[in-house]
């Protein structure tokens, strides 16, 4: 997990740089950062070679399933509604379609 959050996926301690990569929304990116700053937490309680089991038992890893957990929710909401506009735009009629970079709005 830690791997991923600081490594692959974006930078949980400076997110914001991700924003249109892997991140969609400043409500995503501010989360991550919570994210990444309780996981900083328990890590600075535990020690950065602490085994998992420790980082599992300390008294604020809850903190970390709580955020985690919201930022989890608001990005499945974030690539639903994005999957259905995409939906959306796909099953218009062929002349109602928007043209690449029109905006939809009107």
């Amino acid at each position: 997990m830690v791997t991923v959050l600081f490594d692959d996926f974006c930078n949980a301690d400076d997110p914001a740089p991700w924003l249109g990569k892997s991140l969609r929304t400043e409500g995503e990116v501010a989360l991550m950062k919570e994210l990444g700053e309780v996981y900083s937490t328990v890590q600075e309680e535990v020690g950065r070679g602490a085994p998992d089991e420790v980082y599992l038992d300390a008294p604020t890893w809850g903190n970390v399933i709580a955020v985690a957990g919201r930022l989890a929710q608001v990005m499945v909401t974030n690539d639903l509604q994005a999957a259905a506009l995409l939906h959306e735009q796909l099953n218009l009629p062929h002349h109602q379609r928007p043209t690449e970079g029109a905006s939809t709005a009107e």
